[in-house]
């Protein structure tokens, strides 16, 4: 988004330095508005001074307090919305049904984050998080920055401040406001506001170009800046040296792919609106649209249909299009149409200025590629390029190709064809078959990918914490002196030892981590090894069988089957339970080659059971029997192992002999 500040040769300017006041400027004939102070670093540093002294009052009222005077302001904004429009119409040359947005935005607002704020400001009480830490007690608080600094654009002067300074001011913080010098007056008029309504006095704006600007983020705790990727390094590099906390929304070169299934009308009309309103000159603007080859030429004569039925320099609601906001605007698109041009690209429609105080054409642009300026730059004009693409594919890397990565749109009848798309794009924001009402989804964040921003704004819960800072407190639920002997000095190796074995035990992982570590892996597996005279495949049916197991126990035993497995019962596939009089043991029934090979691993077990996992290897032999190999592994000590080992040795074994007497009898 441009922000940057200037004056044009031969031409009328925006701000005109006059000692220590600035001019502003009508765009539409170039008239004199007003005669602005400018506040100079001292100007600058008193204000934030007032600020932070009522801040302190500010944050010791309850939120529901807060919640009072914003919604009291929000009742101010719109019994005054004529006036503060009349300003916006003034600085901008925006049409009347542009204006209304401004106030109806900021409303909204004001109504999400108030009903809120609550449940968003709420301390967080996380659960410990081991066993080490469950005599802890946690709470997180959100303490608000005690000043946050809020540099805004002029393309919408009094929304682009305010969704930035609700959230904030209800999080607890004041706000120092420091509108475009290009248009500052509805944004102090609505600050005025604030104060006449007799709320606490943590709200100011302060004007002025930028070293005013520089002043502001010198001043306040936190920076969010809305504007040029240009002045948003610039204010990045300069907060990063402070270590300052900041959220910068930058510029855009928004990309929109119309898939060859797309309702050709309705993407043409909600491409077209999303390029061209207020002129191209908001932030998620379409500046560049990829249109599959099949659908193209359709498609550009749907938008060419629509764009040369745009009304310009009208009066009241008889105008469409508004002007440029500044002389440098105006220059940069020019510019880029006229590098497109001389590069090859065809102007189907506009393509110049009106003649009309900042006025440009709605222009379409056909053959256009990657080598142009207005492909590739922030043009942030009335400017559509239309480029014919082959294949989605070359859409999407297209679309991909660019240093910016504020949103995108996909347009298209099939839903799950074009999330799928929507998922490839590098932007924070993807729209289907939309392209800018996602500004007014303030649960979702508006975040800049690439050189397009850092943070989000909105986002529900987060647009309100973004401005606090956390703090952890934790204290005990009941005072445990041990836990302090074992951690504190003097220091011993016998103390040592046992927080080492608590914190293996407690999160080791593995039960083998947990009980020794790789000692165990050396630890021999219990195997037992048996002839049977039967095929393989027989051999296999009758372990796959759980009913076979569960009559061959030593004790009575049943076997129970919880999640059917591919068609054979108890079989492989199966989640099967046997049931002893003295516990219970829950496996996994997994195969690695049929007829050849089984395996298992013990899931559950009462008593508990430091089972690895284990196979059953059948080896066809010459002369028509079975080897059977069956293998074990637990995780125990050496002398643990040893004695299950033992014990597991006997049951297998016992399986296995009840199974050679029923195959070879």
């Amino acid at each position: 988004m441009s922000n940057d500040t200037g004056s044009t040769p031969g031409g009328p300017t925006t701000t005109a330095a006059a000692g220590d006041h600035f001019e502003v400027f009508d765009p539409t004939d170039g008239r004199v508005l007003d005669l602005v102070p400018a506040a100079d670093e001292v100007a600058v540093r008193a204000t934030a001074d007032r600020l932070r002294a009522a801040q302190r009052g500010w944050v010791d009222l309850t939120v529901a307090q807060r919640v009072h005077w914003m919604r009291r302001y929000r009742d101010w904004l719109l019994d005054h919305e004529g006036e503060l429009l009349a300003l916006v119409q003034q600085e901008t040359g925006k049409p009347s049904a542009e204006l209304g947005i401004e106030i109806g935005s900021s409303v909204s607002v004001i109504h999400y984050y108030t009903d809120r704020a609550d449940e968003f400001l709420a301390d967080d009480t996380p659960r410990p998080s081991s066993p080490l830490t469950a005599i802890k007690r946690f709470r997180v608080r959100h303490v608000p920055y005690p000043l946050v600094g809020i540099i805004s654009p002029w393309n919408a002067p009094l929304s682009m401040f305010l969704w930035d300074a609700v959230p904030a001011l209800l999080a607890g913080a004041a706000v120092l406001v420091k509108p475009s010098e290009h248009t500052p007056l509805a944004a102090a008029a609505a600050v005025a506001g604030w104060t006449e309504i007799g709320a606490p006095p943590v709200l100011a704006a302060v004007q002025g170009a930028g070293a005013t600007g520089s002043a502001v983020v010198d001043a306040v705790d936190y920076v969010h800046f809305t504007g040029s990727t240009r002045t948003g390094t610039a204010i990045a590099t300069q907060a990063a040296s402070q270590l300052k906390p900041f959220s910068l929304e930058l510029g855009g070169k928004d990309p929109a792919v119309v898939l060859p299934d797309a309702d050709l009308a309705a993407a043409a009309a909600g491409i077209v609106f999303t390029a061209m309103v207020n002129s191209g000159q908001v932030c998620v603007a379409v500046e560049r649209a990829y249109v599959h080859a099949d659908v193209c030429d359709a498609f550009v004569a749907e938008v060419l249909k629509r764009v040369r039925g745009l009304r310009q320099h009208g009066d009241g609601y008889d105008s469409d299009l508004s002007v440029l906001i500044t002389p440098q605007q105006l220059e940069i698109v020019a510019a880029h149409v006229a590098d497109a041009v001389a590069k090859g690209a065809r102007v189907e429609c506009g393509g110049e200025p009106t003649g009309v105080g900042l006025g440009f054409a709605p222009t379409v642009l056909t053959g256009v590629d990657h080598t142009m300026r207005v492909m590739t730059e922030e043009t942030f004009g009335p400017v559509l390029p239309i480029m014919r693409v082959d294949s989605v594919d070359e859409a999407v890397r297209l679309a991909n190709d660019s240093a910016f990565g504020l949103s995108a749109s996909v347009w298209g009848r099939d839903k799950t064809r074009a999330r799928a798309v929507a998922e490839r794009l590098e932007a924070g924001t993807v729209n289907i078959n939309d392209g800018v009402t996602h500004l007014l989804c303030h649960p979702i964040p508006q975040a800049g990918w690439k050189s397009s921003g850092m943070g989000a704004r909105f986002g529900g819960r987060n647009g309100m914490l973004k401005y606090t800072q956390s703090q952890a407190i934790t204290e005990n639920r009941v005072e445990v002196s041990v836990i302090g002997v074992l951690a504190g000095f003097p220091y011993a190796g016998s103390k040592n030892t046992v927080l080492r074995t608590a914190g293996r035990i407690i999160d080791g992982g593995s039960l083998r981590a947990r009980l020794g570590g790789r000692a165990l892996t050396d630890q021999r597996p219990c195997r037992v090894e048996r002839d049977i005279a039967a095929p393989a495949s027989a051999v296999f049916s009758w372990l796959e069988n759980g009913h076979h197991i569960a009559r061959a126990m030593p004790a009575p035993a049943v076997m129970m089957e919880r999640e059917q497995g591919r068609g054979s019962r108890f079989g492989v596939g199966a989640v099967r339970d046997l049931v002893l009089p003295v516990g219970f043991v829950r496996e996994r029934i997994t195969v690695h080659r049929p007829d050849e090979a089984l395996g298992y691993v013990i899931t559950a077990a009462f008593p508990p059971l430091p089972h690895v996992g284990a196979d059953i290897i059948l080896e066809p032999l010459d002369d028509g029997r079975t080897r059977v190999i069956w293998t074990s592994q637990f995780a125990l000590p050496p002398v643990g192992q040893h004695a299950l080992n033992l014990a597991f040795a006997q049951v297998f074994g016992r399986i296995l002999a009840v199974c050679a007497n029923d195959l070879e009898s």
